[in-house]
């Protein structure tokens, strides 16, 4: 989740524009917390896809990148109806923060999982390297826990994009100490 840490980094560096608060406190804090927000909602759509699974281990079949709300388009035009409904420079950094967390996530998810870069026009997922979702193990005999830890361990953790995210969140990390 390196695209929080990002997140944060980016907040961070808009406080001279926005606020002179402490780092979580006022109008910055609100702003890193809504950045984080928007980072990891793209993703609420595996609820969705649970309920289509009819279980609580994912079928990794039915992918909820196929989603419109795991489109890069649908997220640049909330973000644009968001900036341009409001009137005070918070709302503008509320609607940047929004795309940025956004953004950071579907760029992450573009290095092996695949993106829909081009929707409505196509469903086609685009990755910069092979999609992981067929290597994931299907469900079996074992516990949820146990299926999601093992889905973790044996198969997340060794992908170009954990590593990626791990990279970012040292980055970010090391910004935000040094200010």
């Amino acid at each position: 989740m390196s695209y929080t840490a990002l997140q944060v980094a980016s907040a961070q560096s808009l406080q001279n524009g926005v606020s002179t608060h402490a780092f979580f406190g006022g109008t910055v804090g609100a702003l890193i917390l809504w950045g984080i927000f928007w980072s990891v909602a793209v993703d609420w759509d595996l609820l969705i896809q649970l309920a289509l699974s009819k279980s609580l281990k994912m079928n990794w079949s039915l992918t909820h990148r196929k989603f419109p709300s795991h489109a890069p388009s649908v997220w640049l035009f909330a973000s644009l109806t968001v900036y341009f409904l409001t009137t005070t420079t918070y709302g503008h950094y509320f609607a940047l923060m929004m795309f940025l967390g956004s953004w950071f996530h579907l760029a992450l998810d573009s290095i092996e999982y695949g993106v829909m870069w081009l929707w409505p026009f196509s469903k086609k997922l685009y990755a910069l390297l092979d999609n992981q979702t067929e290597k994931r193990p299907r469900a079996g005999d074992e516990s949820v826990f146990a299926f999601y830890w093992n889905t973790f361990r044996n198969n997340i953790m060794k992908t170009i994009t954990f590593r990626a995210e791990v990279v970012a969140t040292i980055v970010a990390l090391v910004f935000l100490l040094s200010r």
